[in-house]
């Protein structure tokens, strides 16, 4: 469980009365276990615990497991391993939220007939935040200053913002902080993302975290770190930094 006592999937299980299977580490060797032993349905974690959990699997931890077990990631899938997980049999659901939401509101709903294309192109959408959950009443790509939408295209950059019966009443405590994140009468999630032609949203950035290089470009980490993945059956380590001749830094892939 973590962040919002578990994304709120702990009172969600409770509720449908269903069982809880709790670890007290992250280890793959006893998610298998546990999956094979108890019969379990759904795994809750974020994209490295995914890439952690498939790693595993690749070295022969894995078991023999019952029924269609489904994994909910987080807010990004850069650091996870969707492909590998799906190979295994896992179904992904991709989720986004934030604390000042109560976990998530946003789900990349799969449209059936995505399922013939092409591992990269499922990989491309399945990276994508999605849409609202009923219960958040607004989500939306603006532009941080005049809160208009930014054009469903897929390239345009705007701030995600939301607001609804599920988002919080303000910062304990700290009203300038609250003003400052309801500012326009929306929250502002400081997540940076376009907005595609059918609705879906997609994270890019961010706002906080936007890199300047020596040649004042904001470049998008996001973005990098993608780029950076590595490939199917290669291992997730980089080693970085190492100087290039104008002073700048860039990350080594290490040899480990």
């Amino acid at each position: 469980m973590f962040h919002c006592n578990g994304w709120c999937f702990p009172w969600t299980i409770t509720a449908l009365a269903g069982t809880h299977v709790c670890l007290r580490r992250v280890e793959a060797a006893a998610i298998y276990t546990a999956i094979a032993e108890e019969t379990v349905t759904h795994l809750c974690g974020a994209p490295i615990v995914m890439k952690h959990v498939a790693q595993r699997a690749a070295g022969g931890e894995a078991r023999d497991r019952p029924g269609d077990p489904h994994d909910d990631g987080g807010r990004s899938t850069a650091g996870g391993d969707h492909g590998g997980m799906e190979r295994m049999g896992f179904r992904i659901i991709h989720v986004y939220g934030l604390t000042e939401v109560y976990g998530p509101v946003t789900y990349c709903a799969w449209h059936e007939e995505w399922n013939g294309r092409p591992d990269s192109e499922r990989a491309a959408l399945r990276a994508r935040q999605g849409v609202a959950y009923p219960v958040l009443e607004g989500l939306m790509v603006a532009d941080p200053l005049t809160l208009a939408p930014v054009p469903r295209d897929g390239a345009t950059m705007g701030e995600v913002f939301m607001r609804g019966n599920v988002v919080m009443k303000g910062y304990l405590k700290n009203a300038k902080a609250t003003e400052e994140a309801f500012a326009g009468g929306w929250f502002r999630t400081g997540d940076l993302g376009v907005a595609h032609p059918d609705g879906y949203i997609e994270l890019k950035d961010r706002s906080k975290d936007i890199i300047i290089s020596g040649r004042r470009e904001h470049l998008d980490h996001r973005g990098r770190e993608r780029a950076l993945s590595p490939p199917r059956g290669a291992g997730g380590r980089h080693r970085c930094p190492a100087r290039t001749r104008n002073g700048a830094r860039r990350p080594v892939p290490s040899s480990r």
